[in-house]
Order: C-alpha cells, then structure tokens, then sequence
C-alpha cells in the first residue's frame, strides 16, 4: 500500500483473445510480473486481466487491440452469383484487401482493375478500374441477354489477377400442353372441363397467365408463379347453353371441338318440337327397313332404351302423344 516492489508474488495472468504465456509468474525485486501475449490471427480486441494469486482483489486489467498486417492477397466474389440473362439485372463485384490471415486489410488507394467476358459494368463497357476504400473495391455488372457464364478478372496492384465468375440464366419461359376436353359432345345446357400443363422451362422464376379461348375469345382466366423447372395443370368449367360447334382452347394450344346438340323432347323423333304420330310413323318405317336412323336429327328412335328400334317403341310414342305416358 505504500507503492514499494513486492517480490515473490505469484500473478495470474487472463486473455480474452490470443493467448498469454506464461499464464502464472512471479514477481521479480522489482515487483514485476512479466508474460507474453500471443496475438490471434482474426483482427480485434482483447481484454488482458491480472490479479495476485494470494489476494484475489488486487487486480488489474487493460485492453489490446490486434490490427491487420500489410496486404498480401485479395479475393473477389460476385453478389449475387447468378442473374437473369435480360440486359437488366445486376450483381455487384467486389474486391477485398486481405493479410496472410484472411484479415481484411483497410487500406485505400489501391488500383483494382477489372474485365469481364460478359455483361458490362456500371460505365457501359467491359472493364473498369478504381482503387480501394478502406480496403475494398466494388463494380456493378449488367447481365446480357444471352445466358452463359461471365468470367469477372481483378488485376490488384502488387497482388496480380484474381477471378470468379457469374451465372447469366435463362429468363422464365412460359410453355403450355397436355389440352384436355371433357366432355367433347353432349346436349346443351352442356359443362365442359377444361384443362392444360402449363410448365417454366427457364432458369428463374415466372409468372403465367393461362386463358380459357372459345372460338378466338378469351372467357375466362388463371395466373400463377412457377419456380425454374416447375410444372402445374390449370383447370377450367365452362357450361355452353345453346347447340352448336365451338372451338376450346388455353392460351395459343391446337383447338378442340366441343359438339352441343339440341335437347329434343322424348319421342321427338323428326326433330320438329313436337311429339306426334308422324314420330311413330318414322319409328315403323325405321323397323320397316324403309328408312335410317341417320335421316332423322331429333330424339333417339329407340324410345323405351331397350337398345332396339321396335313397333313397341311407337307405342309409347302415341301413349306420349296421347297424355297416357
């Protein structure tokens, strides 16, 4: 307590960082205690404690801080390392100061030179040339419009050439197929369900938007987001209430006819709108072999479904007729 040297004590000596040897000395005449701080090889701070192994409360502490040596080596990397090939998109490049250790070295003014093999940097060209700030570089690169791979070389005074590289993909391609038309034929009021692939078979993601055509129309219509590479079926219900043909389409695929017919009433045989002993009379001619089936548009001839056309099924044509059936 009277500041005078205390030989013979032992001391302890903590880092927070690197490392301290020894880690227990002892004082000499002087009073001192002497280690040695070995620095790490990451850039920071340590927090260095001491303390007297027989009194604990006299203690000490200071802190170190470990600085990065001179430039040896660079490194350059792209971020993102993969845009679309559409003349728009950018990643910035940059280049970074490194020591023997991996340590960013913060050191500015240092010429960086750069060329690419494809895209072209913020000036419009391909290459480009700057010095550090704080020990790192950064250049913006455009992508083209062709996917590839783009080659970015850094020439860095008193390091030589570095490079990395950056992927160009193929922008999202929307295709369509696999139409399917169901069903293609039957009497109106008619729902058909409509249905198609829809697939991106470029490199990054898209959106689609997948229509519903009629002849030449659009009536109805999806949209969606598909991941590079991935597939989805659009579905559509479309109900046609009035007889006739109609071409069925998604998007631009080959058409599908879809045949609406004419409800005609049970026993409406000639197809005039109404139910009469004419309808028999066609019926017997039909049994007869006097005439076919196919000269008559209206309701089916075999009235009773037995799967025949007989004198039984102009019977229940004139019980129709009649009101009896």
């Amino acid at each position: 307590k009277y500041n005078n040297p205390v030989p013979d004590e032992e001391v302890s000596f903590g880092t927070t960082a690197g490392y301290i040897s020894p880690a227990i000395n002892t004082t000499n005449n002087n009073g001192e205690a002497v280690a040695l701080l070995y620095a790490p090889e990451e850039v920071g701070s340590a927090t260095v404690t001491v303390f007297v192994v027989s009194n604990s409360s006299v203690s000490n502490s200071t802190t170190v801080e470990f600085i990065p040596e001179e430039y040896t080596d660079a490194y350059i990397y792209a971020d993102p390392e993969a845009i679309p090939a559409d003349g728009v998109s950018t990643t910035n490049i940059t280049v970074k100061l490194l020591d023997d250790h991996g340590n960013l070295v913060p050191r500015s003014g240092v010429q960086v030179y750069l060329t690419t093999t494809n895209g072209t940097f913020e000036n419009g060209k391909q290459s480009i040339s700057g010095v550090t700030d704080n020990g790192t570089f950064t250049a913006t690169l455009k992508s083209s419009t062709e996917p590839t791979i783009a080659i970015i070389t850094a020439n860095v005074a008193e390091v030589g050439e570095i490079d990395t590289t950056v992927t160009f993909l193929a922008p999202a391609e929307i295709v369509f197929g696999g139409l399917v038309v169901e069903p293609t034929e039957g009497v109106a009021p008619l729902t058909v369900n409509v249905s198609a692939n829809v697939t991106n078979i470029g490199e990054v993601e898209g959106t689609y938007n997948a229509t519903l055509v009629i002849d030449g129309a659009i009536v109805n219509y999806t949209t969606g987001t598909l991941n590079a590479g991935e597939s989805t079926t659009v579905t559509f219900e479309h109900m046609f209430n009035k007889p006739g043909a109609y071409n069925v389409s998604v998007n631009e695929l080959a058409n599908k006819t879809v045949t609406v017919l004419t409800a005609y009433a049970k026993g409406d045989v000639d197809g005039d709108g109404s139910v009469l002993p004419s309808d028999a009379l066609a019926v017997l001619r039909i049994y007869a072999g006097v005439d076919s089936p196919e000269n008559y548009t209206g309701a089916n001839p075999d009235v009773d479904g037995d799967g025949s056309i007989l004198p039984s099924d102009a019977l229940v044509i004139l019980r129709i007729y009649a009101g009896v059936e």
